[in-house]
């Protein structure tokens, strides 16, 4: 499936209105960052170090129905503690109650989101995993796991801001193709979380404490999005994609941060996409 080149997004569209739902649990309270679209409804599950405000571009160049929940340890939601097993917990009693069954996941929210599908198929009829994959498992798991201690143990010794500095100006994860207005958004939006709420979130949810998703073992339909430019996502999802025979869109001239990037490539990649038993924006409407 072929997709036109990224167009980056602008300063107004990450200021989309939104309405902001506080649901407490048991755990704490879930926050869902709402868009209202005349579509049908798709849960969006944000990436490390951002929240559910970072699917505004996406928002405005679709006109769709957004509902991004922010994860734990990110934004203005406050359950602990902030691992696996809490999370999916908060995010299946929610998606229950709303009906929702359309899920697209970036990143770290993509990686949640297959998480999700494995636990609960029942919660996920159509998936969309943009910048992500199954996870690891073994030597690279345990080798991961350190990694992400350390980055932790730096983000909450040296705070929010230090840890932007060097992840924004990388090439491929960064924001560097972004017009100004959209960095300096997209940062503020960044600044927004807390330092040892990042700092559990890289702890409890990063790459070295997921296992890895047996992918072939999902019932629902996937779509897979990578940013051309970001080669290692490119190569896992190749390989993804093709032990489940699924689609996978490489979007032209983007990185990691398709969303920001790229988000008409998103909406014209999800519109072209026919998955089994589906039609429409993420499978039929209800």
């Amino acid at each position: 499936m072929s997709v036109p080149p990224g167009t980056a997004a602008t300063g107004p569209w990450f200021n989309r209105p939104m309405l902001i739902e506080r649901r407490p649990g048991p755990g704490g309270t879930l926050a869902i960052r709402r868009f209202e679209g005349s579509r049908p409804t798709i849960v969006a599950l944000h990436g490390f170090g951002l929240h559910g405000a970072q699917f505004a571009p996406l928002a405005a160049v679709t006109g769709w129905a957004i509902d991004a929940p922010d994860l734990p340890g990110h934004g203005l939601t406050t359950i602990e503690p902030v691992d696996l097993d809490t999370t999916i917990t908060a995010l299946a009693a929610w998606i229950e109650d709303t009906g929702h069954r359309r899920v697209l996941g970036y990143s770290q929210g993509g990686r949640l989101a297959l998480h999700l599908a494995w636990r609960r198929p029942d919660l996920v009829e159509a998936l969309v995993v943009v910048s992500a994959g199954a996870g690891l498992e073994g030597e690279p798991l345990e080798m991961r796991r350190e990694i992400d201690e350390a980055g932790a143990s730096r983000i909450e010794r040296d705070g929010v801001g230090a840890y932007l500095d060097g992840w924004l100006d990388d090439p491929v994860f960064g924001t560097t193709r972004l017009d100004e207005p959209s960095r300096t958004a997209d940062r503020a939006l960044r600044m927004e979380n807390a330092a040892s709420g990042l700092a559990a979130a890289l702890g409890g949810l990063g790459q070295g404490a997921l296992p890895k998703v047996p992918v072939e073992a999902l019932a629902c339909p996937i779509l897979w999005i990578a940013g051309a430019l970001d080669a290692g996502y490119v190569a896992i999802m190749a390989t993804l994609a093709a032990s489940r025979g699924d689609d996978l869109v490489i979007v032209p001239a983007v990185g990691h941060n398709v969303i920001a990037e790229a988000p008409a490539a998103i909406a014209c990649a999800v519109a072209a996409w026919s998955p089994p038993h589906a039609s429409g924006c993420l499978g039929p409407k209800r």
